[in-house]
């Protein structure tokens, strides 16, 4: 996902939420602009503050790393063109 957002211009990071340190997570939480959640639980623990900055993206259980799978980048453009952030295909 980050790759694609990269592609249109966006500045994207690609971390996962319990995989780093509670500092890390604060200034990342405080440098997006937007935070992209592949699912719901793993907003658990995101402080109510960056809430408004919270979208979930679900793409199902995660059976996709593999590759860049067409389905999954199928689901993706349909989230990022719902929240104004892809115009164009992959």
């Amino acid at each position: 996902m980050a790759w694609m957002l990269k592609q249109l211009g966006h500045d994207a990071v690609a971390v996962g939420m319990r995989c780093m340190g509670k500092d890390t997570r604060e200034m990342m939480l405080k440098w997006a602009d937007v935070i992209v959640l592949l699912h719901e639980k793993c907003g658990e623990g995101v402080a109510e503050e960056y809430w408004p900055k919270l979208k979930i993206w679900p793409i199902g259980r995660d059976t996709y790393f593999r590759g860049f799978d067409p389905v999954l980048i199928d689901i993706l453009q349909i989230h990022m063109r719902r929240d104004g952030l892809c115009n164009s295909v992959f």
